[in-house]
């Protein structure tokens, strides 16, 4: 029988592979180690999601690299661990370069600078058959069945209907798209504006200041989404809107309880090791800078984001030098 691998034991993918399964599809959860899978299998999830034992028996938890008799029985994978660890877990799997592959990753490739696709395409994937998911998905609500939609890009519109209905199921409804680079995109960089939202936050600037952030920021990743050939449609979707509200206002959110915490006080370190998850924005921001250079874009916000982080200036400093750019007339990004 067909299954579904999903590469990381992270909340997400935890989360992933039991909507497979509550789909209806048996699930190989491919995790780090025989420990790691040990402790996934006796908890039955993650504890730090907090919903209980949330895997099922169709859900194989496996340490890398997969067997041949699993990577035989494959109807595709889902990739779902941090930015910087996706090539060294695709290489230690064993995945089949010939499987469809979908990144759930949100963030950008820092020693490329590329899209995670991208990347799976330079470690042989069809990048006809590579695609990306993304949407306004907060791991704790959607692993206790709370409604959530999320949209799944793959060039070839048959396979982008196949994910639909693997990982579609009761409250949680995946809509289509062949915008890969938008989807993409749009999911790392709302990471990096919610960073900037979440320190503005911090500083009780209020919901009118965090308002204005968030659609000053969807404009910023908007411009550089279309210079780098997305669609803009993809950008007021779920991949952008959506998911950049969500970022922006949940405290759920890593990236907005980063900026927080800077706008506290904290080192960028300090802040990162509070949290004790991965921090996509943090390694986004100084990526999406590298690409807008090359395309010629303007990113403020995301230029700020990325002077705290490397400590050349406040998150007083940076929201001041923001609130002293000239005036402008609103100009919205369009094709």
């Amino acid at each position: 029988m067909a299954a579904y691998a999903v590469l990381g034991a992270t909340s997400w993918g935890v989360t992933l592979a039991a909507l497979l399964e509550r789909a209806g599809s048996d699930v190989i959860l491919v995790v780090r180690s025989d420990l790691e899978a040990h402790a996934v299998r006796a908890a039955g999830g993650l504890e730090r999601l907090g919903a209980g034992r949330v895997l099922g028996p169709r859900v194989h938890v496996h340490p890398a690299p997969l067997t041949p008799e699993h990577a035989a029985s494959l109807a595709g994978a889902l990739v779902a661990v941090p930015s910087h660890a996706v090539r060294e877990s695709v290489l230690a799997s064993g995945l089949p370069a010939t499987v469809p592959v979908v990144s759930a990753t949100k963030g950008l490739d820092l020693e490329t600078s590329s899209r995670m696709t991208a990347l799976l395409a330079a470690l042989g994937f069809d990048p006809g058959r590579t695609g990306a998911l993304s949407g306004p998905n907060l791991a704790h609500e959607i692993i206790r069945g709370l409604p959530a939609a999320a949209v799944v890009a793959v060039p070839d519109p048959d396979l982008g209907l196949a994910w639909q209905h693997a990982l579609s199921h009761g409250a949680f409804r995946v809509y289509a798209s062949t915008d890969v680079v938008g989807v993409e995109l749009a999911g790392a960089l709302k990471n990096v504006i919610a960073i900037a939202a979440g320190a503005a936050w911090g500083l009780g600037f209020g919901a009118n200041a965090v308002a204005a952030i968030m659609t000053r920021g969807l404009a910023e990743m908007t411009r550089l989404g279309l210079a780098l050939g997305a669609e803009l449609a993809t950008f007021n979707g779920l991949a952008g809107v959506g998911d950049l509200a969500a970022t922006c206002f949940s405290p759920l959110s890593r990236n907005r309880r980063f900026g927080e915490l800077l706008a506290a006080g904290r080192s960028p370190a300090e802040a990162a090791a509070e949290i004790g998850e991965t921090v996509e924005g943090a390694r986004t921001a100084p990526v999406a800078l590298r690409m807008a250079a090359a395309a010629g874009v303007e990113l403020p916000i995301t230029a700020e984001v990325a002077a705290v982080i490397g400590g050349a200036r406040t998150v007083p400093e940076a929201m001041l030098r923001l609130l002293g750019r000239p005036l402008a007339r609103e100009e919205l990004p369009r094709r």
